[in-house]
């Protein structure tokens, strides 16, 4: 989806044991390449992903190639949208971390408007991600293995929660 992407990919990124589709380094390729395109790429992650030094310093270099990236506590799916007119969303998340995924193909659809309003506002309340020395460390920081990525908050808004997961 990320290579035909025409103009933008928006996804959620939950806290994984591993990808079994594509790598984490194939992954970070393929977004690079959509940037080099012209592609917007706004995406939400949990923070557990900022835990892990390799996946921290990807992060920071994909916002230094000009990715948006917000920060949440954790996130109820993964979730990947392209152009408006179609999302990737697994069938039974659980499995995606020990068996083949299997994935439901949204269309332009009543379903696909509210996937893109969940990722809007995980995208409003989370802690945007910069990266690059010289940022602004009372903005707050990243954890330590990641010494110059930084979280900053959103102009005018409080340290957000994560929203809980719809019942």
């Amino acid at each position: 989806m990320q290579r035909n992407a025409r103009y933008e990919v928006r996804s959620l990124v939950p806290a994984m044991h591993s990808p079994v589709v594509i790598s984490h380094a194939d992954n970070v390729e393929i977004e690079l390449e959509a940037v080099r395109r012209g592609v917007t790429l706004r995406s939400v992650v949990a923070r557990a992903w900022l835990e892990d030094p390799d996946a921290a310093r990807s992060l920071t270099a994909l916002v230094t190639q000009g990715e948006r990236i917000a920060v949440v506590d954790a996130l109820p799916v993964k979730l990947v949208i392209a152009d408006h007119d179609v999302a990737l969303l697994p069938l039974a998340p659980e499995r995606d971390e020990v068996d083949e995924p299997v994935a439901l193909v949204v269309h332009r659809s009543g379903l696909l408007t509210a996937l893109a309003a969940l990722f809007e506002q995980y995208f409003a309340k989370g802690r945007q991600l910069r990266g690059g020395p010289g940022q602004d460390p009372d903005r707050g920081s990243a954890e330590p293995a990641v010494p110059h990525t930084v979280l900053a908050p959103r102009s005018g808004s409080p340290r957000p929660r994560a929203p809980s997961s719809p019942s």
